[in-house]
């Protein structure tokens, strides 16, 4: 959708753009060397700004954000062009006549080393994987371009020269979905001879493509090796059924990642950023021995890396063992003082196992790190609450709400405090406004009937705790006998306990 072209000085390591293709309002692509290297010729189309582009940053992008192009019938077709090097600084950008402007998107453009001819890909639209690419042959100095006898029936492109000019290989989907490497021979005239295909360079299931010519001795390669895939490749995998965007996924999903991560894991054993991601596969799936046991081996692999002992804490913490939650928490925390997760989640464990001093401890430190934190006022408010210190509560729970006014559990905390303290009006509108954000929340509800009730306003009151019961029995757990029990004493006229 966009790029500008630029240059690497393998003495200096500097890098710099393509004076002639380097314009942000265009697309530049496929840059090649002429014979002599004077010059670069390459694809280019004006630029184009999705509509429903959600991150400019994003290397891959979602069928929604390019839905005009897979399914409106939008195209995109490229022109070659030529600028000359110049050390860099480049030039003009000059149309190549025969491949520009000719309705059609052209692109892959390869020079043959005696500077005679230049084979292109041309399309109707787009550049990569177009099923009626075909390789089109012209004078190298322009002229009018053939279409090549040598076309298959699907998909030709991924073309190269031979040290000689005489031979081009190059990549076609003729024979099936995954593409075969054929060969023809050119001549002094740019006559191109009837293809052979290269079959020992083919297997069942794999594509072969970007075929290199390289110009070396008979015996200069002792040996080929059969390695299409290696961790990499697997984790690459799992990653497509992990979560993207926010996006929801199923068990199912959950389990092939974890099996794409296995098989990354015994290929690289000793990655542990491969061994980090099988854990949290794993944890998706139910599996938390097993991620522990990641984890672990993680925590050998990289043993100043925070990460990994956070997420053994997490896991121990669920597991009930808090003796080795605690142990590890502090270790993230001696690694990486400023691990406000790790401070919050040991906090939490302090004030379940009743040291409120000390889970106190935990969350100050976490809101010097980030003193805005909903996650964190809301903990020291709760425990503030317990011990009593309404306003201090309240100041921590507005605090909060104010940061994250999402934090629905913020918001019900202050809402109870109010009560707590006898402010029932402000009690009232704090909630209202939060169940008008909230709508199916019905602990928010089920705490705006008691606030009714306090005010005297008991039809109301009813009306609200009947439909808190309604979401609370969709929801499950205790919720339900406690709303119910609130619309019984309202329904007698009676305001229900806090």
């Amino acid at each position: 959708m966009k790029g500008i072209l630029a240059w690497y000085d393998r003495e200096t390591k500097a890098f710099g753009s393509m004076g002639g293709a380097d314009d942000p309002t265009l697309v530049q692509s496929n840059p090649v060397w002429n014979h002599d290297g004077s010059t670069v010729t390459f694809a280019r189309a004006t630029k184009y700004e999705l509509v429903k582009l959600k991150d400019e940053s994003a290397a891959v992008l979602t069928t929604d954000e390019v839905a005009e192009f897979l399914s409106g019938g939008r195209d995109m077709k490229f022109d070659l062009y030529r600028v000359p090097f110049n050390g860099g600084k480049g030039g003009e950008a000059q149309p190549m006549a025969g491949a520009s402007a000719n309705g059609k998107s052209n692109f892959f453009p390869r020079y043959s080393p005696d500077g005679k001819w230049v084979v292109f890909c041309q399309a109707t639209s787009f550049m990569l994987l177009q099923p009626d690419s075909e390789l089109f042959i012209m004078p190298a100095a322009g002229g009018t371009p053939r279409k090549m006898t040598c076309n298959r029936s699907l998909m030709n492109s991924w073309h190269s020269w031979s040290s000689n000019s005489r031979w081009l290989i190059f990549s076609s989907k003729e024979n099936g979905p995954y593409t075969q490497l054929f060969l023809t021979h050119i001549d002094e005239n740019g006559n191109d001879s009837p293809p052979v295909l290269l079959e020992h360079f083919t297997a069942a299931d794999r594509a072969a493509n970007i075929p290199e010519f390289v110009k070396l001795p008979p015996d200069a390669i002792k040996k080929m090796e059969v390695k299409f895939l290696d961790g990499t490749s697997y984790s690459r995998a799992a990653l497509a059924f992990m979560p993207l965007g926010g996006e929801l996924r199923t068990q199912e999903d959950y389990r092939n990642a974890a099996a794409s991560y296995a098989k990354a894991v015994e290929l690289e054993p000793k990655n542990p950023v491969t061994r980090t991601q099988y854990g949290l596969a794993l944890v998706a799936v139910g599996d938390a021995e097993g991620a522990m046991d990641q984890w672990k081996e993680v925590v050998k692999l990289a043993p100043k890396y925070p990460d990994p002992y956070f997420n053994l804490g997490l896991l121990y913490a669920q597991a009930g063992r808090e003796a080795e939650a605690e142990e590890t928490f502090l270790k993230v925390i001696e690694l990486d003082p400023t691990f406000k997760e790790a401070q919050l989640s040991l906090g939490s464990l302090y004030f379940k196992q009743g040291k409120p001093d000390l889970a106190e401890a935990q969350w100050e430190a976490a809101l010097k790190t980030k003193p805005e934190w909903g996650k964190a006022l809301f903990n020291l408010g709760l425990l503030k609450m317990h011990k009593g210190k309404l306003d201090e509560a309240r100041d921590l729970y507005l605090r909060a709400v104010t940061a994250d006014p999402a934090h629905a559990e913020a918001q019900l905390g202050l809402g109870l405090v109010l009560l707590l303290s006898g402010r029932t009006d402000e009690c009232v509108k704090r909630l209202e406004d939060a169940v008008a954000v909230f709508p199916r929340d019905p602990a928010l509800m089920d705490l705006l009937s008691i606030g009714y009730a306090r005010s005297g306003d008991f039809k109301a009151a009813e009306s609200i705790s009947v439909k808190a019961l309604e979401l609370a029995k969709a929801s499950g757990g205790k919720l339900p006998d406690d709303v119910a029990a609130h619309l019984a004493t309202i329904r007698k006229g009676e305001v229900p306990q806090l």
